[in-house]
C-alpha cells in the first residue's frame, strides 16, 4: 500500500508534492491487484498547496496488455488548520485494471477515496476522489469528500466523484 504518515507544524506550504500512493501490480503476485493508496493527516495552523503543488492518495495506475490485473482503492487525506488554501490538485483516485476482461482477478476498477477538510477558512480548487478510470467490469464507487468549514468555504474549480455508485461530497460552511 501507500503508507501512512502524519505532518505536525505551523505552517505547511506544499509546492511540489506529499504522496502515499499505492504501487502497481505484479505480474509475479496471486492477486494481480495494484496497490491500495495511503493515509496522509495534516494539522498545522495555516496549509497551503501552490499552483503545481499536489496531495494525492490514489492508487497505482495499471496498464499491461499481457498480465490480468485489478485497480486498487484509494486511500485517505485529513487536513485539519484554521487556515486551509489550496491552489493544486488533492487526488484520492481509484486504480486502473485491466480493459479486456471482466473476471474475479481482472478488470475491477478501485473505489475513490476518502478527503476530510477540518478548518475555519477553506479555499479550494481541485478535488477528485473517482473510482479508477479504466476497467472493462465498469464497477468502482466515488469516493468521499467532507469539508467542514466554520468560516468561509470557496470552491474555485471542481469536487469529482465518478463512480458506479457515485460517491458523497458534503460541504459544510457558514458561508458558501
Amino acid at each position: 500500500g501507500g503508507g501512512n504518515f502524519i505532518i505536525t507544524a505551523n505552517v505547511v506550504n506544499v509546492s511540489g508534492g506529499i504522496f502515499a500512493e499505492g504501487g502497481r501490480a505484479a505480474a509475479d503476485v496471486s492477486d494481480h491487484t495494484s496497490g491500495n493508496g495511503g493515509t496522509i493527516t495534516i494539522n498545522a495552523s495555516t496549509i497551503y498547496l501552490n499552483n503545481n503543488g499536489e496531495i494525492s492518495v490514489s492508487s497505482g495506475y495499471e496498464r499491461v496488455a499481457t498480465t490480468s490485473f485489478n485497480g486498487g482503492d484509494a486511500g485517505t487525506i485529513n487536513l485539519n488548520a484554521t487556515l486551509v488554501n489550496i491552489s493544486g490538485t488533492i487526488n484520492a483516485r481509484g486504480g486502473t485494471s485491466d480493459s479486456n476482461l471482466c473476471i474475479a482477478s481482472a478488470g475491477q476498477r478501485g473505489d475513490g477515496g476518502t478527503i476530510k477538510i477540518n478548518s475555519i477558512t477553506a479555499e479550494v480548487d481541485t478535488i477528485d476522489v473517482s473510482r479508477g478510470t479504466i476497467g472493462f467490469c465498469n464497477d468502482g464507487t466515488g469516493g468521499i469528500v467532507i469539508i467542514n468549514s466554520s468560516g468561509t468555504l470557496t470552491v474555485m474549480d471542481k469536487i469529482t466523484s465518478i463512480g458506479n455508485v457515485s460517491g458523497n461530497i458534503t460541504l459544510i460552511a457558514k458561508e458558501l
